[in-house]
């Protein structure tokens, strides 16, 4: 063979393979983050191509074939996904041309993988990190992707929902029929659903994808359960202050009619209404009082503006002494107790006393023999505050519902009183880092149980 025909054949493999591996490199740039299905038999094309050259170079030329396995290898690596070998320099000058150009292609397909493999590690950390479910579908609607919050919504394990249908993941017919229309028109429909074991309350935006590889639906997920909750808490705030209003001011009135209608010539039946009237002025006073000590105590915890050292068995104590003649009043033995350590905390003194005041009131109110008993101890890195009574105790199905606003057990609807004293004592004790738990039965009494931060375990700053 001459060295004209040796020259031509040499140029036309080495610009098979160049093309071969500039269509890869393409391909692969274009695609973006889903490239690796579309791009990756174009990758593989090429380096065939490449591998059958060096072959026919190799019979062509009587190349060893010690220069072919290199070749051979190189490629196989490359196929494999592996970072490109470079082929050694051979002596043949044509060889030679033919070996710097597969280092060449070998360098732009290795940046143009590390792009894209970078590119789609910033698109899933993207997704990952919102709050929102995303969820990816195939066009049978097969899950090919979801993130952590999809995760958490549906209560599911990605291993357990990929590459199986959507409906099994899911369970709404409804969205199944939705994203039938969504690929039936190729445009995006919304829809709320209550979906997940605890009644979330789900928007679902379905969306068809174009040009996106194998995820040709997306599902974006958005729990709107605490907005949902948050909005029905502001309904029955509204409509218990209404209630609460609507008595005492029927009541100012009735009194106040009488009085004009000719009762305030009558010095007995005056006095009596005129009470009635400051006993009225004086209920709705104390609601707008715990109404404001109620937004003052919603602040956010560790808010608390006058800071110092509290000792819970002192305030035990103040708060026994000051409400024993209620307690006497009901023959009920109202005592206080502490640990051989003092239970000290960092916090408002004021506060603590008022959220301890509530619950003993409580605990007398709903007493009607026995005792009851306030205890500060230290437990490890917490001080405990807690009152136990011989009441009547709390129904199971009640006790997760008496720290909201305005909430009466059923047992409690008939007496005085606005329903807000422990959804006080709750905000108190948050906005103090310290939690407030509730243990009773019926009949056998109640223990509540407040926790806080010892001062031993507080940060010295403090």
């Amino acid at each position: 063979m001459t060295s004209g025909l040796r020259g031509r054949t040499i140029v036309a493999v080495v610009f098979v393979v160049a093309i071969g591996f500039i269509a890869a490199a393409i391909a692969l740039t274009e695609a973006g983050v889903h490239a690796g299905d579309m791009a990756l038999p174009l990758l593989l094309a090429a380096l065939a191509t490449a591998a059958g050259a060096a072959f026919t170079l190799s019979l062509t030329l009587h190349i060893p074939l010690r220069t072919v396995e290199w070749l051979r290898s190189a490629v196989a690596d490359m196929a494999g996904g592996a970072d490109a070998r470079r082929v050694p320099d051979f002596d043949r000058t044509e060889l030679g041309n033919l070996a710097s150009t597969f280092n060449e292609m070998a360098r732009a397909t290795e940046t143009a993988f590390r792009d894209v493999e970078a590119e789609r590690h910033r698109f899933i950390a993207v997704i990952d990190s919102i709050s929102n479910g995303i969820i990816a579908l195939d066009t049978d609607f097969h899950v090919r992707y979801l993130n952590p919050a999809a995760e958490e919504m549906l209560a599911v394990h990605a291993d357990n929902a990929l590459g199986k249908p959507f409906l099994y993941t899911l369970r709404d017919p409804d969205i199944h029929e939705r994203l039938l229309t969504v690929r039936r028109r190729h445009q995006r429909e919304a829809m709320a659903t209550r979906l997940g074991p605890h009644g979330r309350d789900l928007q679902t935006l379905l969306m068809p994808l174009l040009d996106a590889g194998d995820w040709a639906f997306l599902v974006v997920l958005t729990d709107l359960t605490e907005l949902h909750r948050l909005e029905t808490v502001r309904r029955e705030f509204v409509s218990n202050v209404s209630h609460e209003l609507r008595t005492p001011l029927a009541a100012l009135r009735a009194a106040t009619e009488t009085l004009q209608g000719g009762a305030a010539s009558d010095p007995q039946a005056a006095g009596y209404f005129y009470g009635r009237i400051i006993d009225e002025v004086e209920r709705m006073t104390n609601l707008v009082d715990e109404l404001l000590t109620l937004s003052r105590a919603e602040s956010p915890p560790g808010s608390i503006a006058t800071l110092g050292r509290v000792d819970l068995g002192t305030v035990a104590k103040i708060t026994v002494e000051r409400l024993h003649p209620q307690a006497e009043r009901k023959g009920l033995a109202l005592r206080a107790q502490s640990g051989s350590a003092p239970a000290l905390i960092i916090g408002d003194p004021e506060q603590i006393q008022r959220a301890l005041a509530n619950l003993v009131h409580n605990a007398i109110k709903f007493t009607s023999a026995g005792e009851v008993v306030v205890t500060a101890e230290v437990t490890g890195d917490r001080a405990i505050l807690s009152i136990r009574d011989t009441g009547i105790g709390i129904r199971n199905e009640e006790q997760s519902r008496v720290f909201e606003r305005f909430y009466k057990t059923d047992r409690s609807r008939s007496s005085e009183g606005s329903g807000l004293g422990l959804a006080i004592v709750k905000h108190i004790i948050q906005a103090h880092n310290g939690e407030v738990t509730l243990n009773s039965e019926p009949g056998h009494g109640s223990t509540f149980r407040c926790s806080f931060p010892a001062v031993s375990a507080v940060s010295a700053e403090l």
